[in-house]
C-alpha cells in the first residue's frame, strides 16, 4: 500500500507540475495575445489615419479640380470677350482702310 501512496504522490505532484506549467504557459500566451492586440490596433489607428488623409487628397483634388474649371471658363470667358473686340476693331479697320481706298481713288 505504501508504494501505491508513493506512485499517487509521484502522480499527483507530476499532475501538479503539469497545471502549473500549463497555467505559466497560458499567462504567457495571454501577455502575447494582449501584445499582439496592442499591435493590431496600432496598425488599425495607423491605417484609420492614412484613409482620412487620402480622403482628404481627395476632397483636395476635386476642390483644384473645380477651382481650375471655374477659372478656364472665365478664362474662356474672357478670351471670347477680347476676340469679340478685336473682331470689331478689325471690322472697323476694314471699313476705314476701305474709305481711305476710295478717297485715294
Amino acid at each position: 500500500m505504501s508504494e501505491e501512496n508513493i506512485d499517487l504522490e509521484e502522480a499527483l505532484i507530476i499532475a501538479v507540475q503539469s497545471a502549473e506549467q500549463a497555467s505559466i504557459d497560458a499567462h504567457l500566451a495571454a501577455e502575447k495575445a494582449e501584445k499582439a492586440a496592442r499591435k493590431v490596433k496600432k496598425v488599425a489607428q495607423k491605417v484609420k489615419k492614412a484613409k482620412n488623409k487620402v480622403k482628404a487628397s481627395k476632397k483636395e483634388i476635386i476642390l483644384m479640380q473645380e477651382r481650375a474649371d471655374e477659372k478656364t471658363s472665365k478664362y474662356q470667358e474672357d478670351i471670347i470677350a477680347i476676340i469679340s473686340k478685336a473682331k470689331k476693331k478689325h471690322k472697323a479697320l476694314k471699313k476705314i482702310a476701305k474709305l481711305n481706298a476710295e478717297k485715294d481713288l
